[in-house]
């Protein structure tokens, strides 16, 4: 099981590269598509220097050979996607040869495939923000170069009081721990493009936070901890122990804030509560458009042709299942907010 959800983390990050890569430096589509035929180039090519057909030929020979077929190959490419929109991957994939979808199935099966996939992203709560006997002057600065860095915090977040009356209990700070852990792994699995993949990441964010998916009470930090990592691998998702441990001191990151900012030390949380807030935000807004639901079923059918998504147990993500969502995340602002 667990070599097959890696096949399927690799052909989704994949395939995510085939839509990124099409993004120039300046935000703008590539238009002569050089990237995107980059990374296609990559598989041939990777394909090409496994292969020992030419290992009787002179070393010269092999290397104008090499030298055209990559030509060709790049020529070739151009070619087939001169006209074709670069951000549909669906349309990408369907201009790939027979061949071209094998190498691509063959670098999967014998691991190979990990030489292209994309650096993964450095998360927002791991940048380093040297906080260390700076100037007073320079302070706000910091701060607000540490806010630009960081998901956008929901404005007017509300005291524990003014929504509740009663004391939290001990286990919910336990219980946030469990939303935070199944956060920072859509984020890392999703390469900070969770909003790209809007209805599957906000799929995978409910299904691995059981407090989230069933409202369950934590008892201990490890417990929490432990649900995310035993949920992921019911959903079929990847999971390992470095994956355990990146989830962990995630956690620890985010719980402990910017180094040496004890005044902000709630602003990682807050970020990472906002961001849940805006996905979720989100969904329930697409859902409200004229065939919302219809465009969540439709959601990356390129990803579709890889990942076997009946091992999936997709949720039915209304409105009112939204609706409860937000407001629990509006009861953790106020928690974090009086109480951390």
């Amino acid at each position: 099981k667990h070599e097959q959800c890696s096949e399927n983390f690799y052909k989704e990050n994949v395939i995510a590269e085939l839509e990124q890569q099409t993004i120039g430096d300046s935000g703008t589509s590539n238009s002569n598509g050089g990237k995107i035929i980059d990374i296609l180039n990559r598989i041939e090519n990777l394909n090409d220097d496994e292969s020992g057909d030419d290992d009787n030929l002179p070393d010269e020979q092999n290397e104008y050979d090499s030298d055209d077929n990559i030509e060709d190959i790049e020529s070739d490419l151009a070619e087939r996607l001169k006209n074709i929109d670069l951000d549909n991957a669906d349309a990408v994939w369907d201009k790939l040869t027979e061949n071209e979808k094998q190498e691509f199935q063959t670098m999967l099966e014998n691991g190979e495939i990990e030489k292209i996939i994309p650096q993964s992203v450095d998360p927002w709560w791991n940048q380093i923000f040297n906080m260390k006997i700076i100037e007073t002057d320079k302070i706000q600065t910091m701060e607000h170069e540490i806010l630009e860095k960081c998901p956008k915090i929901v404005k007017n977040i509300k005291t524990f009081s003014q929504i509740s009356s009663k004391e939290p209990s001990l286990c919910v700070k336990y219980n946030l721990i469990n939303v935070l852990g199944a956060y920072v792994y859509i984020y890392r699995y999703f390469n900070a493009d969770h909003f790209d993949y809007l209805h599957e990441a906000t799929n995978s964010l409910i299904s691995i936070s059981l407090n989230l998916k069933s409202n369950k009470i934590f008892a201990s930090e490890s417990f929490a901890i432990e649900s995310v990592t035993q949920e992921c691998m019911n959903q079929q998702l990847p999971m390992d122990e470095e994956t355990t441990n990146f989830i962990k001191e995630d956690i620890k990151a985010i719980l402990n804030g910017p180094c040496n900012t004890k005044h902000m030390k709630k602003v990682f949380i807050f970020s990472a509560l906002s961001d849940i807030y805006n996905l979720l935000k989100l969904v329930r807004i697409k859902l409200d458009e004229k065939d919302g639901e219809n465009n969540a079923k439709n959601e990356n059918s390129f990803c579709k042709k890889f990942v076997n998504y009946e091992q999936r147990n997709f949720l039915n993500l209304d409105k009112k299942l939204l609706k409860n969502l937000i407001l629990k995340i509006d009861y953790y602002f106020a928690y974090v907010n009086s109480y951390l």
